[in-house]
């Protein structure tokens, strides 16, 4: 159930904002946790997009271990927030403007 809601989370954290609101801050829930469509969806973008670095269980391989990093209180909106910026000096990149809200 963890790696489903790691990523739901990765990949369709904010849902279907409008452009409008992107720049506003990101939902603190995410509004399609539980949609099983969701999960679906984001488990084959987390596999394509960030399984080499966070390995296929979200445990870690060359990126930290996400599991640990949900533990210890990271929000949904955190991580849309890392997601979509990057994390400066690391090898972690940003999705980028270009990337629709609904798929981070």
């Amino acid at each position: 159930m963890r790696r489903l809601r790691i990523a739901v989370l990765a990949s369709a954290l904010v849902g279907s904002l409008s452009t409008s609101l992107a720049a506003q801050a990101p939902a603190e829930k995410n509004p399609l946790d539980g949609n099983a469509d969701a999960i679906q969806a984001g488990m084959g973008m987390f596999r394509n997009r960030c399984a080499d670095c966070h390995g296929m269980d979200a445990r870690g391989v060359r990126g930290p271990d996400l599991t640990q990093v949900w533990a210890s209180g990271r929000t949904d909106g955190g991580l849309f927030n890392t997601l979509r910026r990057g994390v400066p000096n690391t090898e972690m990149p940003a999705v980028g403007e270009r990337t629709p809200d609904d798929e981070i």
